[in-house]
């Protein structure tokens, strides 16, 4: 019950976040949109942009997470380590 708990809250806090930043470049978009234009067509594409993105975030991070053998129950930090750790085994030009 406890890692449930405690996904639900990081999914949670996840989702505020966004919306706050959403509704701050929603606040200033808004402000320089012409009057032809649709606000909910606009927040429509801004919503599914965000989810291809996550979706695709996680695609590219879970694989790695397998691969280093590190374990998904890192929480926020596992993307930073994830990614430092595929950062040193990539070839330098």
């Amino acid at each position: 019950m406890g890692v449930i708990a405690a996904t639900l809250g990081s999914a949670v806090g996840l989702a505020f976040f966004k919306l706050s930043v959403g509704m701050g470049a929603m606040t200033t978009y808004g402000s320089y949109i012409g009057k032809d234009e649709s606000l909910i067509g606009t927040g429509v594409k801004v919503v599914l942009a965000d989810t291809l993105v996550s979706m695709l975030a996680g695609m590219a991070i879970f694989p790695a997470v397998f691969a280093f053998d590190f374990s998904p129950d890192k929480g926020p930090s596992l993307c930073a380590i994830t990614c430092l750790w595929s950062g040193m085994w990539c070839p330098l030009p």
